[in-house]
């Protein structure tokens, strides 16, 4: 009737639910004081005790820049509150040519005979991205792999990457996966002059272990090249050093899944690196239990996110991998994981981020 596509009707309607609990914004509306666009961002956020609040905030503000603001925050945020990771799937088009379409297709099959197993859209997409940021095969094996912009608040610790004229959150997983090997710049903030950026891996150990793997991902079976992370098996963060003993090149899907807890590296490049899934199977085995080696991976980012360090993590989760049963759901693994660790250990004294829950009547 209204010539409008399922998305557009979609997005009305979510807007026009929220403005039932959302009185001062909906007089607005209707009084023509604020467009559509900023009313479709105001309701995110906001509710009946801070839409006050927000619509201060949006006064002289587009549409654009109240996105900007609100990306992150859940329901209940109020202005100036630190975001949280944006984990949404977005779907993205392209209206390509044949040859182009093609050559997208053999791109994609290539990196699925280069990873040696399958590649989701997002690896494939940041694969393309990273490969041609990075300069491709002609990129200097010295130089950091990451040269996007990642930003930290040094007060809430929260961090944003700054790309494509935009920032967008990241979680912890991302963040040590970038200071694993980065160029760091400092605080850009100050009064006094930008600091001389450093690179956190010496040119001369990152030629060494990119060289000694063939300039290729040292997972077994993956031999993309085209960008490299060097992968320290001893978290920077918690005291690890340049030894190029414990580093590994890694893509990028596998670097990611490292640090998420799916994949696990143990051992040394001159006795050899030791490569298994989440559930404790050796890399490639026919015998991996995926949806307990999905259960434990979430294990893992469920402990560090309660605090708990790397090196702490999998230990714990390692001494409970073959006591609990190959059904066992998240919460069941985390509580074991939790009653195995050392006593010193179990003793926390951070403060925690935690995630609203809303519950919806039925």
């Amino acid at each position: 009737m209204f010539r409008l596509k399922p998305r557009a009707v979609k997005d009305r309607l979510r807007v026009a639910h929220r403005l039932v609990e959302l009185p001062e914004i909906a007089a607005r509306f209707r009084a023509g004081e604020i467009g559509y666009t900023a009313v479709r961002e105001l309701v995110r956020p906001a509710t009946a005790d801070n839409e006050q609040a927000w619509l201060e905030e949006a006064k002289g503000r587009t549409g654009t820049e109240l996105s900007r603001m609100v990306r992150g925050l859940e329901r209940g945020a109020c202005p100036g509150d630190p975001p949280q990771v944006d984990d949404r799937i977005m779907r993205v088009s392209f209206e390509l040519s044949a040859q182009a379409n093609a050559l997208l297709r053999e791109a994609r099959a290539a990196m699925v005979r280069e990873a040696g197993e399958s590649v989701d859209d997002s690896a494939f997409v940041t694969e393309l991205a990273l490969a041609l940021l990075g300069g491709g095969g002609e990129r200097d094996a010295g130089k950091a792999a990451f040269q996007i912009a990642i930003a930290v608040d040094p007060v809430h610790g929260r961090a944003r990457m700054v790309a494509g004229g935009d920032s967008v959150p990241i979680d912890e997983a991302t963040l040590e996966m970038a200071r694993c090997d980065a160029t760091e710049i400092g605080r850009v903030d100050g009064p006094d002059e930008a600091p001389r950026a450093t690179q956190t891996i010496p040119p001369r150990i990152r030629r060494q272990v990119i060289a000694r793997h063939d300039g290729c991902c040292g997972m077994p079976g993956c031999f993309l090249s085209a960008f490299k992370h060097v992968h320290h098996c001893d978290l920077r963060s918690e005291g690890g050093q340049h030894d190029p003993e414990r580093m590994i090149p890694l893509c990028f899907q596998h670097h990611q899944a490292v640090h998420r807890g799916a994949l696990v590296i143990t051992g040394r490049y001159s006795t050899g690196f030791g490569f298994f899934h989440a559930d404790g199977r050796p890399y490639g085995s026919p015998d991996v239990d995926a949806a307990l080696a999905q259960t434990f991976s979430g294990a893992f980012e469920a402990l560090t996110a309660m605090g708990f360090e790397d090196k702490e993590a999998r230990p714990m989760l390692e001494a409970v991998r073959r006591e609990v049963p190959c059904d066992a759901d998240l919460s069941a693994v985390v509580r074991a994981a939790l009653r195995a660790a050392p006593a010193p250990v179990c003793v926390r004294e951070d403060v925690v981020p935690y995630r609203r829950v809303y519950r919806l009547a039925s």
